[in-house]
């Protein structure tokens, strides 16, 4: 899902009919959504897991939280490599924390973080 972060072009009912349904879905990448946020994310891993998930990129999505990508490490899932790109709400500190949670539960995900720089 490739969107501007200033346009509306991806609402949240956009991204819960693509999210909500694709139980299989292997590799995700998100960019420019206002739209993504925690409470928009806990909804849709209410009813879809993403069991399958290996591979997700969210870049420049000015909403979202360390607290989403906790949870979606506490899933049981397949991710391997998560990438957050110039996600405004997460701060340096919150990606040492993600990786730190990462080594300590032994998990085989890589993660990469780059600052956001508005």
């Amino acid at each position: 899902v490739w969107t501007d972060v200033y346009s509306e072009s991806v609402s949240p009912i956009i991204l819960k009919q693509v999210l909500l349904f694709c139980p299989n879905l292997q590799n995700l990448l998100i960019s420019g959504s206002s739209a993504l946020n925690d409470k928009l994310m806990e909804e849709i891993l209410k009813v879809n897991h993403l069991t399958e998930l290996s591979r997700l990129t969210i870049d420049n999505c000015p909403n979202i939280s360390c607290t989403t990508f906790q949870t979606l490490l506490d899933l049981k899932n397949k991710l391997t490599l998560v990438r957050i790109w110039s996600c405004f709400s997460i701060t340096r500190e919150e990606s040492l924390i993600l990786h730190r949670k990462i080594k300590k539960e032994n998990c085989d995900t890589y993660l990469e973080w780059h600052a956001w720089f508005g």
